[in-house]
C-alpha cells in the first residue's frame, strides 16, 4: 500500500468510511498528476485524472462541507477542467468554481493565501466576460499583496478588456517594477498582455502598447 501516495490513499478509502481527509488527499494527488500531464501536453490523461479528482473533492465536501481546503482545491480543479476542455468548456463549471472560492474565503477569511484566491476568482470572471468584476478581484488581491506582479498584469488585461487603456498601461507599468513570482494564478497566455506590449507600455508608447493587448 506504500508504493505511492495514490495507492496509500486508495487503501485508506477502502478500509474506512466517510473519510473526507482521505478523499481530499487522493484528489490532491490526482490533481497534481493532471497538472503534470497538462504541462507535458498529455491532455487526454490530464482530463481523466482531473475528472476523478473532482469526484473525490465532491465526496469530501459531501462528508465535510466546512473544509476550506476542499472548497479551494475543488474550485481549482474545476478551473483546470475548463482549461483542458477549451471551446467545449461549460460556463456552469466556472460559476461553480467561483462559488467554492467564495465559500473558502467565508470559512477562512484571514487565510494567508487569500490574495491568490482573489486572483484566481478574477481569472474565472475574466473567462466569463465579467471584466469589471474581474478587475475588482485583482484589486482585492493587490490590496492584500501590493507586490503581486501577476495580479497587476491580470488587472491590466481586465482593464484593457473594458477599453480603459491608460489605466491598463499604468497597471502593466506597476507590474514591470516587481520581480514576478509566477504561480498558480497566472492567466492563460491569451489573457495576459504580451511581453512586447508590456515593453512598449514601459516606454510610454501607449497606442502601440494597446495594439499588443
Amino acid at each position: 500500500y506504500w508504493r505511492s501516495s495514490e495507492t496509500l490513499f486508495r487503501r485508506a478509502l477502502a478500509v474506512t468510511r466517510n473519510n473526507s481527509v482521505a478523499h481530499v488527499n487522493l484528489a490532491q494527488t490526482l490533481h497534481e498528476d493532471a497538472r503534470r500531464h497538462r504541462d507535458s501536453q498529455q491532455i487526454g490523461d490530464a482530463g481523466r485524472k482531473i475528472a476523478e479528482a473532482i469526484g473525490h473533492y465532491r465526496d469530501a465536501l459531501r462528508i465535510d462541507e466546512y473544509s476550506p481546503t476542499a472548497h479551494k482545491n475543488y474550485a481549482q480543479a474545476l478551473s483546470l477542467k475548463n482549461q483542458l476542455e477549451g471551446p467545449r468548456a461549460r460556463r456552469d463549471d466556472l460559476e461553480e468554481a467561483l462559488e467554492h472560492f467564495r465559500r473558502r474565503l467565508e470559512l477562512e477569511p484571514r487565510a494567508p493565501d487569500r490574495d491568490t484566491v482573489h486572483c484566481e476568482m478574477g481569472n474565472l470572471l475574466g473567462e466569463l466576460g465579467r471584466f469589471e468584476e474581474a478587475a475588482d478581484e485583482y484589486r482585492r488581491a493587490i490590496e492584500i499583496s501590493p507586490d503581486y506582479a501577476v495580479a497587476w498584469l491580470n488587472l491590466s488585461r481586465a482593464l484593457a478588456d473594458q477599453n480603459r487603456f491608460p489605466e491598463a498601461i499604468d497597471a502593466v507599468g506597476r507590474a514591470l517594477t516587481i520581480p514576478p513570482d509566477w504561480g498558480e494564478a497566472v492567466e492563460p497566455p491569451s489573457r495576459v498582455p504580451t511581453q512586447s506590449g508590456s515593453a512598449l507600455a514601459s516606454g510610454g508608447e501607449l497606442e502601440a502598447a494597446v495594439e499588443q493587448f
